[in-house]
């Protein structure tokens, strides 16, 4: 166990290539990355989670993706047990996804950054995670947006479970976040069940008033959506 923590969480510079290992935190990878004077990771500021989730889900904004500045994916291939090296355009990163094969395990990534100055990156870290507290329940725990901006629509998906009338709803411990609809978040003693009751109920709820079939913008584990 010990070995997995210490291995899976390194991060390392060399020149303006980030190397990090899939299971080191984003807001670590943040750290890193302002001590290391390398700039352009400001987007990714108060977005829960981990380097190898962020890479397989194309974690970002609406306008910057982390796989915009991957060079390579490190995947250990659980079929025929060989650690192989991706290159961004095999990736397939699009719109909070990418094409990386079920049977690859993500183990690390490399990243481009731009060189900087320490104190404009940290300032430009924290003007992020402002803009987001006003917007986003961060003060709470969640796992993020639950589902993907949909194309076929004027609205996001926040606009559309709100005005479906979900915010505030409440289903055990979980409940759709007051300050922005497409969280959920966990009032302290919320179960997995609890959150994919939620979940399905959104979906059916802005699909019957709206005619909008919501994608998940995160992984489900022992559920089907």
């Amino acid at each position: 166990k010990k070995t997995l923590k210490k291995d899976f969480t390194k991060i390392s510079a060399r020149g303006s290539f980030f190397n990090a290992r899939a299971g080191a935190g984003l807001g670590e990878l943040l750290k890193e990355a302002a001590k290391n004077n390398l700039a352009g990771l400001d987007f990714l500021s108060g977005i829960p989670g981990t380097v190898g989730a962020a890479v397989c889900l194309n974690s970002g904004t609406a306008d910057s993706y982390i796989g915009d500045l991957i060079q390579t994916v490190t995947l250990f291939n659980s079929e025929n047990m060989e650690i192989n090296i991706l290159k961004k355009q095999d990736a397939g990163f699009s719109y909070r996804k990418s094409d990386i094969g079920k049977n690859n395990i993500i183990t690390g990534c490399e990243l481009c950054l731009k060189r900087g100055v320490k104190s404009d990156i940290i300032n430009n870290y924290r003007k992020n995670l402002i803009q987001k507290k006003i917007n986003q329940p961060l003060d709470k725990k969640s796992c993020g947006c639950i589902f993907k901006n949909p194309k076929n629509s004027d609205f996001t998906a926040g606009q559309l479970i709100d005005k479906a009338g979900f915010k505030g709803k409440t289903t055990g411990g979980a409940e759709v976040s007051m300050k922005h609809a497409n969280f959920i978040t966990n009032r302290g003693n919320a179960s997995s069940r609890d959150i994919y009751s939620l979940i399905d109920e959104i979906y059916k709820g802005v699909k019957g008033k709206f005619g909008v079939e919501l994608e998940l913008e995160l992984k489900l584990l022992g559920y089907e959506k």
